[in-house]
């Protein structure tokens, strides 16, 4: 059995004194709370941008128009108005 890596970050804020130190990312959609998995996290985005396609589509079915307003989004489903 591999090495299984998780992804962690370091949480650093301007204004804090205390030295960061390396967290694990958390999972909370999973039904428990456990580090992600590179392969998990990337399936669960892959999934979320698709959820968007699907949105985009059935939009254009029913005759509506979504615009993506938010900047700097990295959906690219949508029209965008920024």
């Amino acid at each position: 059995m591999g090495f299984m890596q998780i992804i962690c970050y370091k949480p650093l804020h301007f204004y804090s004194e205390e030295q960061p130190t390396i967290k694990p990312f958390l999972c909370h959609y999973s039904g428990e709370l456990k580090p992600y998995t590179i392969r998990e996290y990337l399936i669960e985005k892959a999934s979320i941008f698709e959820g968007h396609e699907i949105m985009s589509k059935f939009a254009t079915y029913m005759g509506a128009k979504i615009i993506n307003h938010t900047q700097g989004s990295l959906i690219d489903a949508y029209e965008r108005k920024i």
